[in-house]
C-alpha cells in the first residue's frame, strides 16, 4: 500500500530523469561520448546548465521555463563539438607527454608508466553490461531507502532550512525567475540580494512546473532521483576510471552505494541539506574526471581534450549545487596531484619525460594547489553561520567513528567495516598508484574528527568553517572514499578466491559431478563464477541493508517527515489549515506570520504572501515594526497604515512551538496577549492552529 501511494511520483520522476540526463546528454554525446560513460557525467553537466541558464534568462528578458535550460545546453552542445571536432583535426586531443628518446621510452613502457590506450566508446557492449547492471540494483535499493526514509511524497522534512527551500519553489515560480542572483532576494528585504547556488531549486522548479504537482511533491521526487539515479551513476563512473574489477567487484557497487547511514539519508533528515545533498552525489563524477586528467590509473575512458572539457562544467555544477561540495572535491582529489607530482618526478629520472615539459607540468599542478589554497580562504560562509556546531568528542573518537562507519554516534556498521579493512589491506599490499585512495580517505577522515573534536582556540573555522564546522556535512563525504576502498576489498578476496586451490578443487567436483565430456572447463568455470559472484552480490545486499545502523537511520528519517499533532515545523493542524486558507484570504493578501512556528509555508503551501519566507530573513522596516507593535494596533494609527498598505489582513497563529524548540518571542513582541487584545477575529480554527483577521483596521 505504501509503494502505491507512491505512484504519484511516476510523472514528475520521468520528468526529474530528463531534466537530469538530458541537457548533459546533448554536451558529452558531442565531445563523443558514449554509452554508460556518456550518461553518468550527464547529471552534473545538466545541474551546471540548467543553473547557468537560470541565471542568463533575466538578463536577456526570458522567464525561466524547461525552454531555457534544453535550448542553452543544445547551444553549448554545438559550440563544444565544434570546438572538439577542431581540437581532433589538430590532432592534439590527448596531450601526450614528450619523451627524449626511442630508448626512454622503451624504460617508460618496461616500468609500466605510459598512458593506456583509451577504451572505445559505444552505446552498447557486454563491457558495460556490469556496470549497469551494478547501477539497477542500487537504484532499487537507494529507491526503497529514500521512500520508506521520506515515508509519503507529500510529506515534508520537519526540519529548520525546510522553509527557505520550499518558499523558494514558490518565489520561482511567481518572479518567472531561477537565478542564483537573486533568488536571495526572498529573504533580503530592503538589503542587498547575495548569491545563493540554486542548482537544486532550479530543478525542483522545472519539475513542479511541468509535472503540475505540489511543491513537496516536486521536492521529495528531486530527492528521489537525486538518491536513486544521481549517486549510482556517479559511483558506477568514478569505479569505471580506477580499475578493471571483476564481476563481483563491479557489481557490488551500486550496493555499497545503498548501505551507508551517512550518504544520502543523513542529509534527508538533517537540516535538511538539500544543496549538499545534490552536491555530494555529483561529487564522484568530478573526481572521475581528475583522475582521467591526471591520468592516475590504468583506465582510459576519456581523452585529455574531453576530460578538461567536460572537467569545466562538472565543477560548476557541483559548485552550483553548494560551494562546499566543490571545495570538498579538491579535498578528496589533493593525493591525485600529490600522486602524479610523484610519477612525474619518476619518470624524469628514467628519462622519460623532457626537463622543460616536466616543469610545465608541476607548475601547473603547483598553480592548481595555490588556487585551492586561495579558494580555502575565500568559499566559506562567515565563523558565525555555524558556530551552533561545536566540538563533542574526542580526536580519538572521531577518528574511530570515521574507521567503523559509525558517524555521528551512529551504531557501528561491522559488515562494511570488515570489506574496508580488507580494502585497505589489499591496497597496501599493491604499494601502486592507487594508494591515493587511502590518502583520500585520511583527509576526509581528519576533516571530519575535526568537525567533531577540534576546539575553537586551534583554528577551528579555518579547518572546517568551509563546511560550517558542521560534522553531518563531513559525515556524508566519507562514503565516497570508503566505497572504492570496500570494492577493492571485494576485489582481493574474490580473486584471491578464484586462484585457491578450493576454488580449483571446486570445479574439479562440478567436472565429475556433471560428468559431460563435451562440456569444456573453460565454461564450467566461467558459469560458476557468475554464479559465485551471484552469492557475493547477495551477501553484500542483506549485509548491507539489513544492518541495524541502516534500519534505524530510515526509522529516525521516517519521523523527521511523518506530521503529528506536535511536529516540529507543520503539524498535523496546520497542514490542515493551510488546505483551506484558499477558501478565506483572497490572493492579493498578505499574512502575518512568526515563521520559527512553520507559519511561514503558507507561501510554498497555500501559494499565499507571508510576512517572512525563512526563519533567517532581513526585515523590512515596515515588516519589523508589525511585528514589534501589532498587538497596539487600536493605539497606534501606524500599524494600521501599514496594514492597509500592504493588505496584511490575516494572522496566522501556530503558536508558540518553533521548529529547533527554540524561543524567539522577543523578536516578535508585537504577536503577544492577541487573542484578547481585540484586535483580532477567529476565522478559521483546526485545532490550536488558528487563522484570524485583523479587524482593528476596519
Amino acid at each position: 500500500m505504501q509503494t502505491m501511494v507512491w505512484l504519484v511520483t511516476a510523472v514528475p520522476f520521468l520528468i526529474g530523469i530528463a531534466l537530469i540526463l538530458l541537457p548533459g546528454l546533448f554536451v558529452t554525446s558531442a565531445l563523443r561520448l558514449r554509452g554508460i560513460d556518456a550518461i553518468a557525467i550527464a547529471p552534473s553537466v545538466s545541474i551546471a546548465l540548467i543553473t547557468i541558464s537560470a541565471m542568463i534568462a533575466p538578463l536577456i528578458g526570458l522567464p525561466w521555463n524547461v525552454g531555457i535550460p534544453l535550448g542553452f545546453s543544445l547551444l553549448v552542445a554545438f559550440t563544444l563539438g565544434v570546438i572538439y571536432a577542431l581540437i581532433r583535426y589538430l590532432r592534439c586531443e590527448d596531450f601526450p607527454a614528450t619523451v627524449r628518446s626511442k630508448r626512454a621510452l622503451t624504460i617508460t613502457k618496461g616500468a609500466g608508466i605510459t598512458a593506456p590506450a583509451l577504451t572505445l566508446q559505444r552505446w552498447i557492449s557486454k563491457e558495460q553490461a556490469l556496470y549497469w547492471g551494478s547501477f539497477l540494483i542500487g537504484a532499487l535499493l537507494l529507491l526503497r531507502n529514500t521512500k520508506n526514509a521520506i515515508g509519503r511524497p507529500e510529506w515534508i522534512s520537519q526540519t529548520f532550512d525546510n522553509n527557505f527551500h520550499l518558499n523558494a519553489i514558490r518565489y520561482i515560480e511567481q518572479t518567472q525567475n531561477g537565478s542564483s542572483l537573486s533568488i536571495a532576494g526572498m529573504t533580503s528585504g530592503d538589503g542587498d540580494v547575495f548569491f545563493y547556488p540554486a542548482a537544486w531549486h532550479d530543478v525542483v522548479s522545472l519539475i513542479f512546473q511541468l509535472s503540475g504537482t505540489t511543491i513537496p511533491i516536486a521536492t521529495n521526487t528531486m530527492a528521489l532521483v537525486t538518491c536513486a539515479i544521481i549517486w549510482p551513476l556517479n559511483l558506477v563512473m568514478l569505479m569505471r576510471s580506477i580499475y578493471r574489477f571483476n564481476a563481483a567487484a563491479v557489481m557490488s557497487v551500486g550496493a555499497l552505494g545503498a548501505a551507508f547511514t551517512a550518504y544520502p539519508v543523513l542529509l534527508l533528515n538533517f537540516g535538511v541539506l538539500y544543496p549538499n545533498l545534490l552536491g555530494i552525489a555529483l561529487i564522484p563524477s568530478g573526481l572521475a574526471l581528475i583522475i582521467q586528467i591526471l591520468r592516475i590509473t590504468g583506465i582510459r575512458l576519456l581523452n585529455t581534450a574531453q576530460s578538461l572539457l567536460l572537467g569545466i562544467f562538472c565543477a560548476l555544477g557541483i559548485a552550483l549545487s553548494h560551494p562546499n561540495a566543490i571545495m570538498s572535491l579538491f579535498v578528496i582529489a589533493l593525493p591525485l596531484v600529490l600522486v602524479r607530482m610523484v610519477l612525474q618526478i619518476i619518470r624524469l629520472s628514467k628519462g622519460a619525460l623532457s626537463r622543460w615539459v616536466f616543469c610545465v607540468q608541476m607548475a601547473s599542478l603547483g598553480a592548481v594547489l595555490a588556487v585551492v589554497n586561495i579558494l580555502w580562504g575565500i568559499v566559506r560562509p562567515s565563523k558565525e553561520a555555524g558556530e551552533i556546531w561545536g566540538p563533542h568528542i574526542s580526536q580519538a573518537q572521531g577518528y574511530g567513528e570515521a574507521l567503523t562507519n559509525a558517524e555521528i554516534n551512529n551504531i557501528p556498521q561491522w559488515f562494511i567495516t570488515i570489506i574496508f579493512l580488507v580494502g585497505i589491506y589489499a591496497l597496501l599490499r599493491r604499494k601502486d598508484r592507487n594508494l591515493w585512495l587511502l590518502l583520500s580517505w585520511s583527509f576526509v577522515a581528519f576533516f571530519y574528527s575535526a568537525a567533531r573534536s577540534l576546539p575553537w582556540d586551534q583554528d577551528r573555522y579555518w579547518v572546517v568553517g568551509i563546511w560550517y564546522h558542521d560534522s553531518y556535512r563531513l559525515a556524508a563525504l566519507l562514503p565516497i572514499v570508503v566505497i572504492p576502498i570496500a570494492v577493492w576489498g571485494i576485489q582481493y578476496m574474490t580473486q584471491n578466491f578464484y586462484q585457491s586451490v578450493l576454488w580449483s578443487k571446486l570445479i574439479h567436483v562440478l567436472e565429475n559431478a556433471i560428468k559431460n565430456t563435451s562440456r569444456r572447463k573453460e565454461t564450467l568455470e566461467s558459469q560458476a563464477r557468475i554464479v559465485s559472484t551471484a552469492v557475493v552480490l547477495c551477501a553484500v545486499i542483506y549485509g548491507g541493508q539489513t544492518a541495524q545502523a541502516l534500519t534505524r537511520q530510515i526509522e529516525d528519517s521516517f519521523w523527521f517527515y511523518a506530521p503529528t499533532h506536535d511536529s516540529r515545523l507543520l503539524t498535523t493542524d496546520e497542514i490542515e489549515i493551510l488546505k483551506t486558507l484558499d477558501d478565506y484570504v483572497p490572493a492579493d493578501n498578505e499574512i502575518i506570520v512568526q515563521p520559527y512556528t512553520g507559519s511561514a509555508l503558507a507561501y510554498a503551501l497555500a501559494d499565499r504572501k507571508v510576512t517572512a519566507y525563512h526563519t533567517i530573513y532581513v526585515e523590512e522596516p515596515e515588516v519589523k515594526y508589525i511585528q514589534e507593535h501589532l498587538n497596539q494596533a487600536k493605539d497606534d494609527p501606524k500599524v494600521c497604515r501599514i496594514i492597509k498598505k500592504d493588505r496584511m489582513n490575516y494572522y496566522l497563529d501556530f503558536g508558540k512551538q518553533e521548529v529547533n524548540g527554540d524561543d524567539h518571542t522577543h523578536r516578535y513582541q508585537g504577536f503577544e496577549n492577541l487573542k484578547n487584545s481585540g484586535i483580532l477575529s477567529e476565522v478559521h480554527r483546526q485545532g490550536n492552529a488558528i487563522l484570524y483577521r485583523v479587524t482593528a483596521c476596519n
